[in-house]
Order: structure tokens, then sequence, then C-alpha cells
């Protein structure tokens, strides 16, 4: 669909830049339904914690533990938070809005970003 042709495109773009990147996500709110989607359409459950992410307007680099409320929906891997791994969370502004329209997930050796 576009919109996961939408999520491959802004992934791409920034594994470019965020080379040293172990893991790159990007979640985008489904227009049909307003729901937060994954990498493969699936919804994710908006927790508090991915709520108040989403209603940030800069980005938010954040230390997770794997116990925070929503994290290993974002991260899919309890290894990347016991392996020191440093956790930027990027809200997706709507243009002309004050919205956001996902989540982009960049997750590296602590220092590495």
């Amino acid at each position: 669909t576009n919109l996961c042709e939408l999520q491959e495109a802004i992934k791409h773009i920034f594994s470019i830049y965020a080379v040293n990147a172990s893991l790159i996500k990007v979640f985008l709110i489904d227009p049909a339904n307003y729901s937060l989607v994954d990498e493969s359409c699936h919804t994710i459950l908006t927790t508090s914690f991915i709520g108040d992410i989403l209603q940030k307007q800069n980005k938010t680099c954040v230390t997770v533990t794997p116990n925070q409320d929503g994290i290993q929906e974002l991260l899919g891997s309890q290894n990347i938070i016991e392996n020191s791994n440093s956790v930027l969370l990027i809200p997706i502004p709507e243009r002309g809005t004050q919205t956001n329209v996902g989540i982009i997930v960049v997750a590296s050796r602590a220092g590495s970003v």
C-alpha cells in the first residue's frame, strides 16, 4: 500500500544518515482508521507512552527500560535495550498542522548516532 511504501522511503532516508543505527523503524498513523501501524501495516497499541511521544513537536530522546509502557511494541526486541543502546524517538509532524502523523525509532550503541 501507499502507507507501507512511505514507511520504506522514510526508513531508507534515515538509513543513509544514521549509518551506525542498529535499528530504524517507522510507524505511521493510518488515515483510514487513525491507528498507529508498523512497517507490516499491523496496528500498534497506542499506550500512554506512545501517545505522549505523538503529542511532542520536537525530537525526543528518551531513556527506556525493558518494561517501559509500550516500548516493546516500538522496538520489537528486548535485546535493543539490554545491549546498552540509545533510543531516539522522533515524532513526524504533519505539515501545516500541530499534529504528528507517526514516529521514527532509531536505536544505536550509546553515543553513535
